[in-house]
Formats: C-alpha cells, sequence, structure tokens
C-alpha cells in the first residue's frame, strides 16, 4: 500500500464527517489548503461524483471516488 493511499481521507471518514453537519442543505465548496484568492468551486448535484474501483483498468492496485467542482 503506498503512502498517498494512507494519508488520504476514505468514504466511511468522510461519510462520517458529512453525517455531523446539522444543516445538511449547506452547498459544498472545494477549495486548496492554502487559499490564494483562487475561483471557488462548488460540487453540483450532477456531474460532480466519479468513482473508479479497484482492479478497473487504470486502477489495479486501487480504485478511488473523485468529487468534482466547478465554478
Amino acid at each position: 500500500m503506498n503512502i498517498l493511499y494512507m494519508s488520504t481521507m476514505n468514504v466511511e471518514e468522510l461519510i462520517k464527517r458529512l453525517q455531523s453537519v446539522k444543516d445538511k442543505t449547506l452547498p459544498v465548496r472545494v477549495i486548496e489548503e492554502e487559499d490564494n484568492d483562487d475561483p471557488n468551486y462548488w460540487l453540483k448535484p450532477t456531474s460532480s461524483f466519479e468513482v473508479s474501483n479497484t482492479g478497473e483498468n487504470g486502477y489495479e492496485v486501487c480504485g478511488e471516488v473523485r468529487l468534482i467542482g466547478k465554478e
């Protein structure tokens, strides 16, 4: 298992954190760890979520979930 995989949040951890949010109607904004006045990226209800499962082409060792923000 590589270091990147071990140091990133997984789906289960993300769900737990999101479940702790009281107002489930809040929008989700994507930011970089360091805010440099870059554009705001928001998760839209459609086309903001992609999954590549472990074993699929290009993801033979480790799959991933991608949250895609749009300005």
